[in-house]
């Protein structure tokens, strides 16, 4: 679960995908080669494509994780212009 760090989360996820730990494995695998990948998938196609693939309940949770991930970076980014 190397992308799956978060226990709550991985907790959130394996609900989702009605305890199925084999379908987490399958999320998490997914994930991890989309990270890795050279092509990136938009982060829109990607959380359609964890819909289509996995059902809508994971897909809104990996929509809130990316929301809250593009949050952290702006808000890093002010800090850095106000230190600059």
């Amino acid at each position: 679960m190397g992308f799956i760090k978060n226990l709550i989360v991985e907790t959130e996820l394996l609900e989702a995908l009605d305890w199925d730990n084999e379908a987490l494995q399958q999320l998490s695998d997914f994930l991890e080669i989309q990270q890795e990948s050279f092509y990136v998938s938009h982060p829109l196609k990607l959380i359609q494509e964890v819909e289509e693939f996995f059902g809508e309940r994971p897909a809104k949770i990996i929509k809130s994780l990316m929301e809250e991930e593009i949050t952290r970076i702006k808000d890093s980014k002010n800090r850095i212009d106000y230190e600059n």
